[in-house]
């Protein structure tokens, strides 16, 4: 069933995901969401927590150039689609490939489908027995995987919502999980100190990768598919092979813990993100540190390349994002949300040309990446928000809270 809210700025608690910019409606299984009394939702219109998944359009108005945009920007944005169903905080939420869908991942212990047009909660993916921290869609969008805090991983088919597969063998807490390119296989990191690859048809485990001296905090596949990165709190991240399961390299210098490592879209280099306030530029053949990205006050939590590899985006506890140079090193500019809550996500949209953050404190914006201008911000979160991201088109903005 589904209802329209009123257009009224409203406050989710904890527990929502807003993907801003589409004209107001709400999508709701629950019948009994969709038509809260306006008592429930509290002071200040914000709704009881994890109740909320919030869903909008574009970022921009792609008619208007920047100019245009600039002008409305002390204007914050409301989402107008509200997605409703889960129970307490969501932790992840991401786009199907070709963005008709966004999935969810919550400490309710379930994973959900919305249909990212019309809002409606197309599946309920059910059966682990604790917090749900990451959802990934396979390529081809046919089937959906999720980790666990109970130690698994499941395999659900997107049409039909059932499980398929879990995923077993590991002996700590999941945080986090992902297909290859091909859809083939499945990679999952864990608090156990290791990562395992898993064959999507059979569900049998074809390697763990293991060496690191504690948690692993992410694991990616290379763009080519040939190797397995990953990045562990020891502060090291390494590089195995995927048809052996053997670590080719170590990536070191870092003297705190890693929060994230990814590769160039090339493959040729490796990002890495730590609590000792600096990224740091790896090349994959060598292992070899080529740049130390510097100047940040307190712990990186995030850090990603431009889709055109000319630029190095960090986002930091101090409440600031910085841009770098990726040939010099040198930081073109700093990016103030105007808060001192930590910031634990910032993205390129799909064109390097905007750049989205989202803060402790519930703040969302845009900002123009080649100016630093803030061109947009999002409100409607009541807590903290946990994932953002640009649809592949670039024109949605999707948060997690």
């Amino acid at each position: 069933s589904s209802s329209v809210l009123p257009h009224s700025p409203t406050r989710a608690s904890p527990g929502s995901v807003l993907l801003s910019g589409m004209a107001g409606s709400v999508g709701s299984d629950d019948e009994s969401l969709a038509s809260l009394p306006a008592g429930p939702r509290g002071a200040g219109g914000r709704i009881c927590p994890g109740r909320l998944l919030h869903s909008g359009a574009s970022v921009a108005d792609t008619t208007s150039d920047w100019g245009d945009v600039q002008e409305k920007q002390n204007a914050p944005s409301f989402p107008s689609m509200v997605l409703v169903g889960h129970q307490k905080a969501v932790c992840k939420a991401s786009f199907s490939p070709k963005g008709l869908h966004v999935a969810t991942a919550s400490y309710d212990f379930t994973a959900r489908l919305f249909d990212a047009e019309t809002g409606a909660c197309e599946h309920i993916f059910s059966g682990h027995h604790a917090a749900v921290h990451w959802v990934d869609v396979s390529p081809d969008s046919s089937n959906i995987l999720t980790a666990s805090a109970d130690r698994t991983a499941r395999i659900f088919s997107m049409a039909t919502g059932q499980c398929e597969m879990v995923l077993e063998g590991h002996r700590g807490e999941l945080t986090m999980g992902t297909f290859s390119a091909d859809g083939r296989l499945a990679l999952t990191a864990s608090v156990d100190r290791t990562a395992r690859l898993f064959n999507v048809g059979s569900g049998k485990c074809q390697h763990k990768f293991a060496g690191h001296k504690a948690g692993i905090s992410m694991a990616t596949f290379s763009p080519v598919g040939s190797t397995v990165l990953t990045a562990s709190q020891d502060g090291i991240a390494r590089l195995f092979a995927l048809e052996t399961g053997e670590c080719t390299q170590s990536l070191e210098g870092h003297v705190g813990r890693l929060y994230s490592a990814t590769f160039s879209a090339d493959g040729r280099s490796i990002l890495t993100a730590s609590s000792d306030k600096t990224c740091r530029l790896f090349m994959a053949d060598t292992g070899e540190c080529d740049k130390v990205f510097e100047g940040h006050g307190d712990s990186i939590y995030a850090a990603s390349f431009s889709p055109d590899a000319q630029r190095v985006l960090t986002a930091c506890g101090d409440g600031l994002v910085r841009i770098f140079d990726v040939s010099t090193g040198a930081c073109e500019r700093t990016l103030d949300g105007s808060t001192s809550a930590a910031v634990h996500t910032a993205c390129f949209s799909p064109d390097s040309r905007r750049i989205l953050l989202a803060t402790d404190d519930r703040c969302v914006k845009v900002f123009v990446a080649d100016t630093g201008e803030c061109v947009n911000a999002f409100d409607g979160h009541g807590d903290h928000v946990y994932d953002a991201m640009f649809a592949a088109d670039g024109c949605r903005v999707l948060t997690a809270s």
